[in-house]
Parts: C-alpha cells; sequence; structure tokens
C-alpha cells in the first residue's frame, strides 16, 4: 500500500500536521516514509528514508525495515533464503546450511560463481569467528567504498556488502516473499 500527501505552504495549509507528526520540513521532500506492524506488540513503527533516492537504496531500506525479500544487485535470492536468520542458528544449522550453498554453488553460472564463493566465504566467518564479524566485514568494506577505486572494484565492493546485508536478522517475523 503507498500514498502519496500534498502539503500546501498557503491557503488551507492542508496537511501541515504531518510534518510535525513525522518531524520533516520542506527540505526533506519528497520524503519516503514506511508504516511497519509490531507483530508482538501491534503496534506501529515508522521509518524515515534518508538516503539518496536510487532503487539500490530504496530496496535495501525496504529489505532492512520492513523484512521484504527483494535480491539487492550481486545476490541470489535462493542464497539469500539461507543467510537470513543464520547468525542466530545453532552451530550445527549453521554448519548444515553451509553445506546446502556449497551444493548451490555448483549449480551456479560462471557470473553468478563469485557472488555464490562471497556467501559461503562470509557464511564460514561467521561460524569460525561469530556473528560480530559482520558488523566488522561491514564497517571494513564501507570504509574502503569511501577511497577512490576502479569502477570493478566498486561492483565488487558493493556487492560484498549487499551480500553482507542478506544476513540481517529481524526474528520477530519472517521475511515476506517478494513483491
Amino acid at each position: 500500500f503507498t500514498g502519496e500527501v500534498g502539503i500546501k505552504e498557503y491557503g488551507d495549509k492542508e496537511n501541515v500536521e504531518f510534518e510535525t507528526r513525522f518531524e520533516f520540513n520542506r527540505d526533506d521532500y519528497p520524503m519516503v516514509i514506511l508504516f511497519v506492524k509490531n507483530n508482538k506488540e501491534g503496534s506501529i513503527e515508522h521509518f524515515k528514508f534518508k538516503y539518496e533516492f536510487t532503487s539500490e537504496n530504496l530496496k535495501k531500506f525496504l529489505k532492512e525495515k520492513a523484512g521484504i525479500r527483494i535480491p539487492l544487485t550481486g545476490c541470489i535470492s535462493e542464497f539469500d533464503a539461507l543467510t537470513e536468520g543464520f547468525a542466530i542458528l545453532s552451530t550445527e544449522k549453521m554448519e548444515s546450511a553451509l553445506k546446502t550453498a556449497k551444493n548451490l554453488a555448483k549449480d551456479l553460472s560462471e557470473d553468478l560463481s563469485k557472488s555464490g564463493s562471497t556467501y559461503i566465504k562470509l557464511m564460514k566467518k561467521v561460524i569460525s569467528d561469530g556473528v560480530g564479524f559482520l558488523d566488522s566485514e561491514e564497517n571494513r568494506v564501507n570504509k574502503i567504498l569511501t577511497t577512490k577505486l576502479k569502477p570493478a572494484k566498486k561492483l565488487e565492493m558493493e556487492t560484498r556488502l549487499n551480500i553482507i546485508k542478506s544476513f540481517v536478522t529481524r526474528p520477530q517475523k519472517k521475511a515476506k516473499e517478494e513483491l
């Protein structure tokens, strides 16, 4: 469900209360606000989209905040399904998911094999180093992305970051299927 709310600056000044209620001003336009129902309490939370308006950023935002499964660039949906919630599994279940990932990787096309390999490496590191590895690796990759990179290396790092984000855990609810 989507909606658009126009806010008038003159005349009847319709919908001005939205600016106050959701804490934004005219410099923030256009504004995207995502409303998500908290299944435990039944309350509704809202999240503001504060990034550059690109399709990739919107996908990341929806995946992170709403748990909607939308494949990001370089991600593989079958592997995303394995890594979703991976960080909270028992070691035995992590090992089982890793074995499944290795079997899936055998059938990947040449252009997806590098992504498959990245998933497997990250899964191994989570098993050996713990969940904290994902945060430190995300920080490391973000730091690298702030430096001057060749286009191919930048794409590789962005893909790695997208794959890391596929490990994001939302234990309070299961992810919704792709839109």
